[in-house]
């Protein structure tokens, strides 16, 4: 992919959120809003999770992933 991704974020706690605008990949030549998610759940996890808006303007969550440290 090309598209260079610019992200806005917050941290609230141990939870990191990024907001960007992306390609649609629904529809060819659009844009897309994107949201990702990363929770701090300990000191060997965390949690990410990408959501886009729904037809219904609210966030549907398409991809979660879980990261242990292998120890």
């Amino acid at each position: 992919m090309t598209t260079l991704w610019v992200y806005d974020g917050s941290l609230s706690g141990s939870i990191l959120t990024l907001e960007s605008d992306g390609p649609d990949f629904k529809h060819e030549g659009k844009t897309a809003k994107y949201r990702d998610v990363i929770e701090l759940t300990s000191d060997d996890e965390r949690i990410f999770t990408s959501s886009t808006p729904g037809d219904d303007g609210k966030w549907m969550t398409f991809m979660t992933a879980t990261y242990r440290r292998n120890k």
